[in-house]
């Protein structure tokens, strides 16, 4: 595998990077199931809107 793309096939590097890239985005919605969990937030919701 070549670390440039080719007319048939991405290169690694661009292989590397969806990659990378599908683990964040992931990664970032499992961060936000995990910090609506977190009870840090809620007396928030009781403040007053004016």
């Amino acid at each position: 595998m070549s670390f440039t793309n080719t007319p048939e096939r991405y290169g690694v590097i661009s292989a590397a990077f969806h990659w990378l890239s599908a683990i964040i985005v992931y990664g970032m919605f499992a961060l936000g199931l995990w910090m609506v969990t977190l009870s840090y937030y809620d007396g928030w919701v009781m403040l007053p809107t004016y």
